[in-house]
């Protein structure tokens, strides 16, 4: 009993059968990149409501130790360091 040519599967390397995505790995520097955009993008989300509750907490009292003025100030150097560690971590 031969099979027809309409039967025949072809598996090629990249095949869900023989790599399934379990099996799969990230290039590094997809990683690498993908990290470093996912932990700034948190920080700088993030960044100005840390900054409220830290003023919250502040002995000096809320209003004291700036209110919502300069909530942002900071960010820039706060976005800068985050983005290498987020990178690797995620990498």
């Amino acid at each position: 009993n031969m099979a027809s040519d309409s039967d025949e599967v072809i598996l090629y390397a990249d095949d869900e059968a023989l790599h399934p995505a379990s099996e799969r790995h990230t290039p590094f520097l997809t990683a690498l990149l993908a990290g470093g955009c996912a932990g700034t993008s948190v920080d700088v989300a993030l960044f100005p409501i840390d900054t409220v509750k830290t003023r919250l907490q502040s002995p000096q009292g809320f209003l004291a130790s700036g209110g919502l003025r300069g909530i942002y100030r900071g960010i820039g150097a706060a976005a800068a360091g985050s983005a290498p560690g987020a990178a690797l971590f995620f990498s």
